[in-house]
């Protein structure tokens, strides 16, 4: 398998990861909550209200280790064959369960999440500090504040941030 073989693989997947932590964010909005902390001016707490947490993006998890591995796997096929002193074929072997990569999933797994869901908190601050200021697209009150959609912020092109309009 080649890397864009991968890539066109897994791309869909993990996008599609991503997407799915985004909505089980969304559908667990209470906006009643959000629309209690913005009338009284509290934009951080509206963003605590919201549930950005990293536990939204278990399927990204998966999807990630699952790429993880197609990659370990699809190295270790494109090395050459290599034979010890006694000309026997030397074996390699991926496996995500060794525990180096193990701690490297680990590692690249919760900086990506920890990343995502700061950038979608932060993505949510600017939207709303924005209406604050008058810079939103509607300037109509609270009465389309919390509606959220998806977007991308300068700041932030490789994300979806949630933005409110």
């Amino acid at each position: 398998m080649t890397f864009e073989d991968l890539l066109d693989t897994y791309e869909p997947k993990l996008a599609a990861a991503f997407r799915e932590g985004i909505e089980e964010i969304k559908s667990s909005i209470v906006l009643a909550r959000v629309v209690e902390r913005l009338e009284r001016g509290d934009v951080g707490g509206a963003i605590e209200a919201m549930l950005i947490e990293p536990e939204a993006f278990a399927a990204l998890d998966l999807a990630l280790q699952e790429a993880f591995n197609a990659g370990g796997i699809n190295a270790i096929g494109e090395l050459p064959t290599i034979r010890d002193p006694n000309g026997a074929k030397v074996v390699f072997r991926f496996g995500v369960r060794n525990p180096e990569a193990e701690r490297i999933l680990r590692d690249l797994s919760s900086t990506m999440v920890t990343h995502i869901t700061e950038d979608q908190r932060e993505g949510v601050r600017y939207a709303l500090e924005q209406r604050e200021r008058g810079n939103a697209p509607t300037k109509d009150g609270l009465s389309d504040t919390c509606r959220i959609v998806h977007g991308a912020l300068p700041h932030s092109p490789l994300t979806w941030p949630l933005l409110i309009s």
